[in-house]
């Protein structure tokens, strides 16, 4: 329980991507410190125990570096807004000329010039980030965690097997393009990035439109 644990190991096997998915998405189920599933209608944030995927979460994400490939196209950041045991995540490509304007507080270079710099409200100066989207949306769940998760992870799960089939063809055409044309090719990873963010957003924004009706 107190063991010292190392600062980095070797895996006995490669690790997949969907594995460390399913393990930022962990509330320790069917573990000691699991917690009873009854309590609090189920939501496992509430604990004593923290949780990988926590209260506290803001976002989660994973960095994918796979070699033999362009950087811009073999680098890729995956990123569940808010809570990834609720939240797919999505694929942002190394290479790609900018992110959805709901996704971004400022550009990258203000951002850079403001970083020591406290916003003191950022409801008021970002009021429509998607974060307050996931951020609601979260906070509903926890509400109704039990009886709402089994639908929410099959939404997920479907929407994340979508991203990996459609990204199989879409990368071995993309690698040949980059080859002749990488500024359209990083025109392309730039769609293909915003097409799931954006979609995923409006999901979820679709989802707190039908719970409030349902209410």
């Amino acid at each position: 329980f107190y063991a010292d644990f190392p600062f980095t190991f070797k895996p006995k096997n490669k690790i997949t991507l969907n594995e460390l998915m399913e393990i930022m998405q962990n509330h320790y189920e069917d573990t000691e410190f699991d917690m009873n599933p009854d309590y609090n209608n189920g939501n496992p944030h509430v604990n004593m125990t923290m949780r990988i995927c926590s209260e506290s979460n803001q976002y989660s994400y994973i960095a994918q570096l796979r070699k033999g490939m362009p950087t811009d196209i073999g680098c890729i950041m995956w990123f569940a807004p808010r809570r990834p045991c609720i939240q797919p995540y999505i694929p942002f490509y190394f290479g790609i000329n900018s992110i959805p304007e709901n996704y971004e507080r400022i550009s990258y270079d203000k951002a850079f010039d403001l970083h020591f710099d406290a916003f003191h409200n950022l409801k008021t100066f970002f009021p429509n980030h998607s974060y307050w989207v996931y951020y609601k949306y979260a906070s509903q769940t926890d509400n109704n965690y039990k009886n709402s998760i089994k639908t929410i992870k099959q939404i997920k799960n479907n929407f994340q097997f979508n991203v990996f089939e459609k990204q199989k063809n879409f990368e071995k055409d993309i690698i040949k393009l980059y080859k002749d044309n990488p500024k359209e090719a990083k025109k392309r990873i730039t769609e293909f990035s915003t097409k799931y963010a954006e979609y995923i957003l409006e999901e979820v924004k679709n989802q707190l439109i039908n719970n409030v009706n349902s209410e």
